[in-house]
């Protein structure tokens, strides 16, 4: 019975969902591979601000670079930071959150 009422809970969420508006995404090869969180910053599930947050970041926190994008103007990196429970380590942050590390550089 309360399986039955939390499904059409859901059920009803989802039919109340609005349409989005029509997104494009532009990807582009990432110039860096490494980088360095700037500001404790949220990870999101998608390079969109109203998608759900899968972690925090905190300052500092060294990342691979997978992916780089563009959505409505706005650059977005898809990233991968280390976790010995590989849950919720891979999301988007807004560029402004990221500095990058050269390869070569003593801060690896």
């Amino acid at each position: 019975m309360l399986v039955t009422k939390q499904n059409d809970s859901l059920k009803n969420k989802t039919l109340t969902v609005k349409k989005a508006e029509s997104i494009n995404i532009t990807y582009y090869a990432p110039k860096y591979k490494l980088g360095l969180i700037l500001n404790n910053c949220s990870l999101y599930l998608s390079p969109l601000e109203d998608s759900p947050v899968l972690n925090s970041l905190k300052e500092n926190t060294k990342v691979y670079i997978l992916d780089r994008a563009e959505v409505n103007s706005n650059a977005w990196f898809y990233i991968n930071l280390y976790s010995e429970e590989n849950v919720n380590n891979k999301g988007w942050i807004k560029d402004q959150n990221l500095s990058f590390i050269e390869e070569n550089s003593e801060d690896i």
